[in-house]
């Protein structure tokens, strides 16, 4: 393989080029291994955020093990709790909004990171001026730290219920995104503003189901019938990112094909 196919591919040192070799993550999406058995230690983490973060090897298409080598170090530098990858892996979720592999796993490594992950993420969240899709991702992994750390979700339910205040204004996939993640932090102390921001009508029922649905969520009401809503992949997935890039890309776009014709449907019946 070329190097200017796989750029930087001869730039890491031992123990850290070892994970160019590791190959498809697939097999442990929801077990990662233990990383830090291979040698892996502090002084790596300037390497590891480097082959992390490598955008042009992580979405290259070639079927070879070094371009799963950004997934084994994001991973790793999860496990090693490293403060100072929280910036460049935010960085990589607003690269890359649409990467499954980045939206499901790095949410779970600033979880790893801990509290030390918790302002950055906060202020990328709380960022208006970021479209829907980059701060999705950084959602969840706020949801993630608020649910692990007691002391962090206090924090995090209030800016969350601030944002929803401006529910008429903003964007109808980040009101529902927004309730999502007050659901899984029970916060019921944001109830009022939940109901509010649907009475707005803004809300994207196709993600979260109806105002009767998230009281149900919250265990106010009994299910009526079946719920509602859809979630996307940033809020309890669990499963597999995807064999290749190209079944990543193409899941996601299926995801918003669905969710627009959904949207579609709806407004045919008004």
């Amino acid at each position: 393989m070329s190097d200017t196919t796989l750029p930087e591919f001869v730039n890491y040192s031992l123990p850290v080029d070892r994970l160019l070799q590791l190959g498809d993550a697939n097999g442990t999406a929801i077990d990662w291994p233990d990383y830090l058995a291979m040698g892996l230690t502090a002084e790596h983490i300037p390497q590891l955020m480097q082959l992390a973060t490598n955008v042009p090897l992580h979405t290259s298409e070639e079927e070879v093990p070094q371009v799963w080598g950004p997934v084994h170090a994001w991973r790793t530098l999860g496990q090693l709790g490293a403060e100072a990858a929280v910036e460049p892996l935010l960085d990589l979720m607003g690269q890359l909004p649409e990467d499954d592999w980045v939206c499901i796993e790095i949410p779970r490594v600033l979880q790893m990171i801990g509290m030390a992950a918790l302002p950055a993420t906060l202020a990328m969240v709380s960022n208006r001026d970021l479209s829907t899709d980059m701060r999705g991702s950084p959602l969840s992994a706020l949801t993630l730290i608020a649910r692990k750390y007691p002391e962090a979700r206090e924090t995090v339910v209030a800016e969350l219920t601030s944002q929803l205040e401006t529910a008429a204004t903003n964007d109808a996939e980040w009101n529902a995104f927004l309730i999502g993640s007050l659901i899984e932090l029970d916060g019921l102390e944001a109830l009022a503003a939940i109901e509010s921001a649907f009475a707005t009508g803004n809300v994207d029922e196709i993600f979260i189901g109806d105002w009767d649905d998230v009281q149900v969520a919250f265990g106010l009401k009994s299910p009526s019938r079946l719920p509602g809503g859809w979630l996307p992949p940033a809020f309890g997935f669990s499963g597999r990112a995807g064999d290749s890039h190209k079944a990543r890309k193409r899941g996601t776009d299926q995801r918003r094909k669905m969710a627009k014709r959904s949207r579609k449907q709806n407004r045919k019946r008004r």
